[in-house]
């Protein structure tokens, strides 16, 4: 199940007034409400945005182990930047827990294809070195920027070298944190 009626009605909101609100019927809300309708990533943008909470705030705890935010894309230098209207992705069961982020047009091929999904977890206690050597993760510099690069031992001590197909290595980078690219969703396969 959902939390839009939950939700709805916490916020003394009819059905009515909501469908008003979404432009759609009394209806639809009900059907959206107890499931008979499929709660779509549209439909959770506009619900959301006319309770005025996150999507996620419509889902059960249950439902929301199955689902990832896509808030970010990897631009054509590997840097990652953040989407204006995030997307949310269901996830098969075993990938609870992860982070999504979209390759958008070429930046990341030969390896990764526009539109692929990659998904990993953020470090919460620092991250592990050596589950990062010679992988592909997605790393925050010292500086703040965030990027998906292979990380490699740096020349200077405590520093490393990110590499990708298509840029130009950073040489000498301090890293806060690196996760590894642990799923990836192929577009053609989504």
């Amino acid at each position: 199940m959902n939390r839009i009626r939950e939700i709805r009605e916490a916020k003394n909101l009819s059905g009515r007034e909501l469908a008003d609100l979404v432009e759609t019927s009394t209806q639809q809300i009900y059907r959206l409400e107890v499931g008979e309708r499929r709660l779509t990533d549209e439909w959770m943008q506009k619900l959301a945005k006319a309770l005025q909470c996150h999507p996620f705030d419509l889902l059960d705890v249950q439902m929301r182990a199955n689902i990832a935010e896509v808030t970010s894309f990897v631009a054509v230098d590997c840097r990652l930047l953040p989407y204006e209207n995030p997307e949310t992705v269901e996830l098969p069961s075993h990938l609870n827990g992860l982070v999504a982020i979209r390759v958008k047009d070429e930046a990341l091929w030969p390896r990764y294809e526009p539109g692929d999904l990659l998904l990993y977890n953020r470090p919460e206690d620092g991250w592990k070195e050596q589950e990062c050597l010679g992988r592909e993760c997605v790393v925050e510099t010292s500086v703040g920027a965030l990027f998906v690069k292979r990380v490699l031992p740096g020349a200077a001590a405590s520093t490393y070298r990110l590499s990708s197909f298509r840029e130009t290595a950073m040489e000498n980078v301090r890293i806060k944190w690196a996760s590894p690219i642990t799923w990836v969703m192929r577009a053609s396969g989504l």
